[in-house]
């Protein structure tokens, strides 16, 4: 090493051990007050205030030089009560040299999952904490020594919120935040930002969802109720290859705005609409025509009447349409002759769907799950029943259904494997149910007219019966 090189290193030892580390410094604080305010410790020769480079604002940490150690042991043996500034405490240390950005995967001997294990402790108390203090963590978890390759494993730790404030803290994490954006397929705003500022918006979530670029297969945005209209108009934009996208509870959606997402997102899979009460038929025929893939549906809920179900895909297997009250009875024509290959059906609490509904839903021949709780009755099925494939009848709740619905239960559905008629208070008999050999699950459960003794008598002749309620 030259003697030029040695002095300057010296000097630079030097001018550390004069140098003190300031953390927790209040927003509002500029340069010049916080050398100030150090001057009640000894002659300051210059102070310094950390920026992000491009929005300007403070870090929250910096550096104070003073012209002697002195100043340095004083201020290091302060009271709290002496390093309040704009009533925040400020926290202070001796300022160490940085390390250089030089490590690549291979200097490191463990694996990359047990170091992002260990330092994501260290992002969690940058994110905790009161203030922007990051750099002077990292500094002392030496997580800015990482590359970028283990960063972005750290960062897949956390949430959406996270990694969006892990953009401001400086130009590397923000490229490296965008890069751990690009790699997401899955997204779930769910409580993510029920506390920030006005929640999460169509204006947030587009920001979030662009830098994704097009690569999102899953977007859950129940109980977003902030969102507006526009939402399903931006999925549509910038979602092209989404397969499941939740928009439980969001009651600003329209017609329009679902047009456009139908548009925009033809490889929908699963779709859940539940709560979102302005759909009108006229706006789910268009949306239903642009999705050929569909094959799960909850439109629990919502105010359609049912013509649109006639638009729906061939390749529905599940569909939801409880508490539809205005759902007409002719409508499950339409949805049993364009959906053949329909598995489940759940349309409990229609208030308009009435017992001869049931001979309609016999010809669903591919059916296996049928929930129909506060059924009216079911009036005659057929005289022959076709060969179904139920499996799974939930009569739950339903005060219409009595002994004569029982006997045309066990002689329409002969593969039933669980059957719940609990809360069917107009029963009294329960022995035709003994032909089905097949059943494994009964609940007759608060049915005041069936006999406890006579129940299980039943149970006992049922040979694949293994839970009776």
């Amino acid at each position: 090493m030259s003697s030029k090189s040695s002095s300057s290193l010296s000097e630079n030892n030097e001018n550390l051990k004069q140098k003190i580390f300031v953390g927790n410094i209040s927003y509002r604080v500029k340069r010049h007050q916080l050398q100030n305010f150090f001057q009640k410790f000894g002659k300051v020769k210059k102070a310094f205030i950390a920026h992000d480079h491009l929005k300007g604002w403070s870090k929250g940490f910096g550096f104070v030089e003073f012209q002697n150690t002195e100043g340095v042991d004083k201020a290091l043996n302060a009271t709290e009560e002496e390093l309040y500034l704009d009533q925040r405490l400020m926290r202070i240390s001796r300022a160490h040299p940085s390390w250089k950005d030089d490590l690549t995967v291979n200097d490191f001997p463990i694996g990359v999952f047990e170091i992002a294990g260990k330092a994501e402790e260290s992002c969690s108390s940058v994110l905790s904490s009161s203030s922007w203090d990051a750099d002077h963590v990292a500094e002392e978890c030496l997580i800015h020594r990482l590359p970028n390759e283990i960063l972005i494993e750290i960062f897949s730790f956390l949430n959406v919120r996270q990694l969006t404030r892990m953009e401001r803290v400086c130009k590397r994490w923000r490229e490296v935040a965008h890069t751990r954006f690009k790699l997401l397929r899955n997204l779930h705003f769910h409580d993510v930002f029920h506390t920030f500022g006005e929640g999460l918006t169509s204006r947030i979530l587009s920001s979030v969802i662009q830098k994704i670029q097009g690569q999102l297969v899953e977007l859950d945005l129940s109980g977003c109720n902030n969102l507006d209209f526009k939402t399903p108009v931006v999925i549509g934009h910038f979602c092209p290859n989404l397969e499941i996208l939740n928009l439980d509870g969001l009651r600003q959606v329209t017609d329009k705005g679902v047009t456009v997402l139908g548009q925009g997102c033809p490889r929908l899979v699963n779709l859940i609409l539940s709560g979102c009460y302005r759909l009108t038929d006229s706006g789910l025929s268009k949306l239903f025509s642009s999705l050929p893939c569909l094959r799960k549906l909850d439109m629990s809920s919502c105010s359609l009447v049912g013509r649109s179900l006639g638009r729906l895909s061939s390749s529905l297997q599940e569909l939801n349409l409880d508490d539809c009250k205005l759902l007409r009875p002719e409508s499950l024509g339409r949805l049993a002759a364009a959906c053949p290959q329909l598995r489940l059906l759940s349309i409990s609490r229609c208030s308009r769907l009435e017992g001869c509904c049931a001979p309609i839903i016999m010809t669903m021949l591919e059916l296996q799950v049928l929930r129909w709780r506060d059924c009216p009755f079911l009036a005659t099925l057929t005289a022959t029943p076709p060969q179904t494939a139920l499996l799974h009848l939930d009569l739950a709740e339903s005060r219409g259904v009595d002994d004569a619905d029982v006997v045309q239960v066990a002689a329409a559905f002969p593969n039933l494997r669980r059957l719940n008629l609990s809360l069917c208070r107009s029963i009294s008999d329960l022995t035709p149910l003994s032909s089905l050999v097949h059943l494994r699950e009964l609940d007759a459960s608060y049915m005041d007219q069936v006999d406890s003794a006579a129940l299980v008598d039943m149970a006992c002749a049922l040979p694949a019966l293994e839970r009776h309620d």
